[in-house]
């Protein structure tokens, strides 16, 4: 699993007492098929990380993309041809 962006908001530079702030991050996720993933996290005030550690569900790869190089061949022609996954 790979960081592509956030957090969105960088900084919640103060939230008011009974009030939340929402973070947002985007990751890229890889492996075989079937193979699970999970988030975790905490949130830090002063310093100090926050008790419980938030746990997202747990997610399974299901999804492939393939691209061939080149991906088109004339009527007839033939041709090595490497795919990607």
């Amino acid at each position: 699993m790979t960081r592509t962006a956030g957090p969105t908001p960088a900084v919640i530079p103060s939230i008011p007492s009974g009030s939340s702030g929402t973070f947002t991050w985007t990751y890229s996720v890889t492996g075989s098929a079937y193979d699970l993933y999970r988030v975790t996290g905490a949130a830090k005030a002063d310093g100090r990380a926050s008790q419980p550690v938030a746990t997202s569900n747990t997610g399974t790869v299901t999804k492939f993309a393939s691209f061939a190089n080149p991906s088109v061949f004339a009527n007839g022609d033939s041709g090595p041809m490497t795919v990607s996954i």
